[in-house]
């Protein structure tokens, strides 16, 4: 049990440029949602919203500044897909963040389903 329940449900490598799917486990796709906002839609539905979403985005390094991923209030975590947009500034002493496409996105879901 504590194997099942501690394992990621789900979790997928991206391109953030035309959302190809590198590699995955439990994702049936990937949806470009506008400048840097992606919905992640799984094969197997969570229980419930309460699943945690654990991710990590980076840029060419020849394209500079800082990126963050974070979930945009407008963005939504469903059952079933998990949307949200990456944010960064292509100036790393600048912190005005604005939606960025990433060269890579990688995100792990742990939860029930």
């Amino acid at each position: 049990d504590q194997i099942y329940e501690g394992r990621a449900k789900a979790w997928v490598n991206f391109n953030g440029h035309n959302t190809t799917i590198r590699d995955d486990f439990g994702v049936t796709s990937i949806g470009d949602h506008g400048q840097g906002i992606y919905q992640v839609n799984f094969d197997t539905s969570f229980s419930n919203t309460n699943y945690c979403p654990v991710g990590f985005v980076h840029r060419n390094g020849s394209s500079g500044g800082k990126v963050l991923c974070h979930i945009d209030t407008l963005n939504s975590q469903t059952v079933s897909a998990y949307r949200f947009m990456v944010s960064g500034t292509s100036n790393a002493s600048d912190v005005a963040l604005g939606a960025v496409d990433v060269d890579y996105v990688f995100l792990s879901f742990f939860g029930d389903q």
